[in-house]
Formats: C-alpha cells, structure tokens, sequence
C-alpha cells in the first residue's frame, strides 16, 4: 500500500483536529445543567452532532 504523503497527512491531522473542535463547541454551548431534561438534552446534543457531523 502506498505511504501517503507528509502533506496529505498534515491535512488529514489537520482536519480532523478542527471537526473535533467544531464538535466540542457545539456540545459546550448546548449543555444544560438542569437534570430533570438529562434525557432530552442528551438527545438534543446527538442530534447536533448528527447534524453537523
């Protein structure tokens, strides 16, 4: 198999780095501390990672 290239790996690293961020933005914003809506906040943030994913 062919070894991918320095910069195809940069980009790669690179990119996965800034969708994590991108998700952990999203979930920080979206954090309730309220328990009585643990269920309901937990399905809101998997729908905005489907979403956004």
């Amino acid at each position: 198999m062919a070894q991918a290239s320095k910069s195809t790996r940069l980009y790669l690293f690179t990119s996965a780095w800034a969708n994590t961020r991108d998700l952990v933005e999203i979930i920080r914003s979206n954090i309730t501390i309220d328990w009585t809506v643990k269920e309901s906040g937990k399905a809101n943030l998997r729908r905005l990672v489907k979403q956004n994913w």
